[in-house]
């Protein structure tokens, strides 16, 4: 089945398309308390922040709200979960300069404290919609071939 014949409700994304603009917003505050407290990321999670956490979820929004929805849902579920995953690491398991409860007092601490965990929280919501809109996809194709079938 063609991906363009694909379709899905409006809510699921409108929901998505929320989620990506608080991330984005939430991630650019967050990207600014690291310059204020002088947490440097490594060459790799640099690049990896910038194309799966920060560009990756744009990307797939915009392809979500054209003719290819499903592979716009699995971009935006995919790096979701990367960047859900790369941030519980950092900043609440692993023992580093990013760690939430590890940072050095000033101005910045509590903001990237805060948006450690909204950018945990929007990651999860970004993830679970397009779980959701992923299924509905699929729910459309399966219905789809029993049409065609039948």
């Amino acid at each position: 089945m063609p991906e363009s014949n694909q379709r899905v409700p409006r809510t699921f994304v409108t929901a998505a398309a929320l989620a990506v603009i608080v991330h984005t917003v939430v991630m650019l505050i967050h990207g600014a308390a690291h310059i204020g407290l002088n947490i440097e990321l490594s060459r790799w999670a640099n690049i990896y922040v910038l194309g799966v956490v920060g560009i990756g979820p744009i990307i797939g929004l915009f392809l979500l709200r054209s003719s290819r929805q499903r592979s716009g849902a699995m971009i935006l579920f995919i790096t979701m979960m990367g960047g859900l995953l790369f941030g519980l690491w950092n900043h609440f398991i692993a023992h580093g300069a990013d760690h939430v409860m590890h940072l050095q007092a000033g101005p910045w601490k509590l903001p990237f404290q805060v948006t450690a965990g909204l950018l945990f929280a929007s990651e999860a919501a970004g993830a679970g919609i397009t779980f959701a809109l992923l299924g509905a996809l699929n729910a459309q194709t399966k219905a789809r071939a029993r049409e065609c079938h039948d």
